[in-house]
């Protein structure tokens, strides 16, 4: 009897281990979730924060402006290129010397007042092998030795002072001077001649085939514009805010810049929002801003203001 009763207290212990045992398994993953869960909260939290476009505590009243001006541009870009390409070097510099003289006087014949022609400097290269990639996928060598050589030179034909040209004309004299660069053996390219260029054409949507540019090489005062309209635009939300609050607004407090957003790009803007800054702003170097499309270039800027609140 006393075996039997011993037996069944065994049995019961066995039996309350197994139960500990899935339990803490069941458990587990809790255990490990948790934590998980709780950073999750802090990064969704610290991400989506700036979102919020205003708030008022005991300190004050942040909000944030934002200002957009406008300009005309006022000069236009046509990106070519010379290139001049033979089997000797010397054919190739003999062709790429011709066609430069070429279009220089095809385009001097013009006798356009606003148009000038940038040469960027000869660079000398092999020509480009059309069946090059696929004997690469082949697994076949190419044959430098078999390979043209070419004279090439980016070229800018420059037309400046234009913001006061009807859209009409200035259109009409740019497809004028496509065509006589075409004729005059010019192949228009426009590709971006930095790094800082060719993010700024993909954040405003340029595709790869523009081949005309429309600037405004100073945005120093569109800026200036653009500032003091987000400082406006900041005040009214605040003070809006203080109204519906029932307080009075006060002095500005602090004023954190975000920088030039740029524009035509949804990708870049919710970056933005997300994590509370701007994209990378243009560098120092350049002030220009630019478009694809005749019409006014926008530039926009944003600004974090807090105001304090007077204490009645």
């Amino acid at each position: 009897m006393k075996r039997r009763q011993h037996s069944q207290k065994g049995c019961g212990s066995e039996l309350q281990s197994i139960r500990n045992t899935h339990m803490s398994h069941v458990l587990k993953p809790w255990r490990i979730a948790l934590p998980q869960t709780r950073l999750l909260c802090i990064f969704f939290a610290a991400c989506f924060a700036p979102i919020v476009p205003a708030f008022a505590d005991d300190a004050g009243i942040s909000v944030t402006g934002v200002g957009v001006a406008k300009g005309q541009p006022s000069v236009v870009e046509i990106g070519a290129r010379l290139i001049g390409e033979g089997d000797l070097a010397a054919d190739a510099s003999v062709k790429y010397n011709d066609l430069r003289k070429k279009a220089v006087a095809a385009l001097d014949a013009l006798k356009d007042p606003y148009l000038s022609i940038e040469f960027g400097g000869p660079s000398v290269g092999l020509a480009p092998d059309p069946g090059a990639p696929m004997r690469l996928m082949q697994g076949i060598a190419t044959d430098n030795a078999k390979r043209r050589v070419q004279v090439s030179e980016q070229v800018k034909l420059v037309l400046k002072g234009v913001e006061k040209l009807e859209k009409d004309r200035l259109i009409a004299a740019v497809l004028k001077v496509i065509d006589t660069a075409r004729d005059a053996g010019l192949v228009l390219s426009d590709a971006p001649s930095n790094y800082i260029q060719m993010q700024l054409r993909a954040q405003s949507g340029q595709s790869g085939d523009t081949i005309v540019v429309f600037k405004i090489p100073d945005r120093t005062e569109l800026e200036t514009q653009a500032y003091e309209k987000a400082v406006a635009n900041a005040r009214a939300r605040a003070e809006r805010i203080a109204k519906l609050s029932g307080v009075k607004l006060g002095r500005v407090s602090s004023v954190q810049d975000q920088g030039i957003l740029p524009e035509g790009n949804s990708t870049q803007s919710l970056i933005a929002a997300v994590y509370g800054s701007a994209p990378s702003a243009p560098a120092p170097e350049t002030k220009e801003v630019e478009s694809s499309a005749l019409t006014e270039i926008p530039v926009t800027v944003r600004l974090t203001v807090k105001f304090e609140i007077e204490k009645q």
